[in-house]
């Protein structure tokens, strides 16, 4: 059984199993902490005085990935 894609429902996990409303929590929950992550990324590399590409190449990536992460802003 696979995970069900962008909600985060792990392999064996029924969806309708739980409450829509504990299962909205835990995805708005995931999605909060997404956001934050993307904003302390962007922060922290603007704080560095790096581009996405430089960040990119430091941590062995492409200026692309570092682009998709910030985009969850």
């Amino acid at each position: 059984m696979r995970a069900v894609p962008r909600l985060g429902i792990p392999n064996g996990y029924c969806a309708f199993a739980t409450s829509p409303n504990k299962l909205g929590l835990r995805i708005l929950e995931e999605e909060r902490a997404d956001d934050e992550i993307a904003r302390k990324i962007f922060t922290l590399r603007s704080k560095a005085g790096l581009t996405q590409a430089q960040l990119g190449k430091l941590l062995g990536t492409t200026a692309s990935l570092i682009c998709r992460l910030e985009d969850a802003l």
